[in-house]
C-alpha cells in the first residue's frame, strides 16, 4: 500500500508537468516545467462548497470515512491514498471519483 502510495504522488505529478508540455503556446525549458509543475501540485487545495456540496469539514469527514484518516492530511495525500485504493481495487463513492479528478488524480 506505502508503495503505491508514492506512486500515486508521482502519477499526479506527472499529470501537472504534462500539463505544462501540452500547452504548445508557452515555451519552458525543462528546469522552469519541473517548478511550475511543482508549484502547481502543492497549490492543491480542497474542493468549495459550490463544487461538492459541502464545507471543507464535511469534505474532510465524507473522505475519513471513505478514503482514510490520512487523506484528510491534504489534497496532495488524498489524491494518493485514493490512487492507492484503486490500485489495489477498492472502488469509492462516485463524490470521491469526482474530486479525484478535479484534481487531477490518475485513473
Amino acid at each position: 500500500a506505502t508503495l503505491n502510495h508514492e506512486i500515486g504522488h508521482q502519477e499526479n505529478f506527472k499529470v501537472f508537468i504534462d500539463n505544462l508540455i501540452l500547452k504548445p503556446q508557452k515555451k519552458y525549458n525543462a528546469e522552469t516545467k519541473r517548478y511550475m509543475a511543482n508549484r502547481n501540485f502543492q497549490d492543491l487545495r480542497w474542493p468549495t462548497k459550490v463544487q461538492t456540496g459541502r464545507t471543507i469539514r464535511e469534505t474532510k469527514e465524507y473522505i475519513l470515512k471513505h478514503v482514510s484518516e490520512y487523506a484528510i492530511d491534504d489534497p496532495a495525500e488524498f489524491i494518493a491514498e485514493t490512487y492507492s485504493g484503486l490500485v489495489g481495487g477498492k472502488s469509492y463513492p462516485e463524490d470521491i471519483m469526482k474530486m479525484y479528478k478535479s484534481m487531477k488524480g490518475k485513473l
